[in-house]
């Protein structure tokens, strides 16, 4: 194989690989993007959870206090 061609085949060789880190690169600029919005998506669902599970204790301790108040109600004369 003569100098040139091995030459030859080392820059295409190099421009093959440039292509794939450069490929890997935006890849991963893409994952850490998605990354970035899952986190936000759960750190936002996990705020909402906390505030649903204060309202379904609120709700909770009001009808428990409604039925006291009911069961004190039926033991008046």
């Amino acid at each position: 194989m003569a100098e040139g061609e091995r030459s030859e085949r080392w820059e295409r060789e190099l421009q093959a690989l440039e292509r794939r880190v450069e490929a890997l690169v935006a890849r991963c600029l893409e994952l850490e993007e998605e990354n970035r919005l899952l986190k936000a998506t759960q750190a936002a669902l996990d705020a909402e959870r906390s505030r649903l599970a204060r309202k379904n204790d609120l709700a909770r301790a009001r009808v428990e206090s409604a039925l006291m108040r009911l069961k004190a109600m039926e033991r008046e004369p």
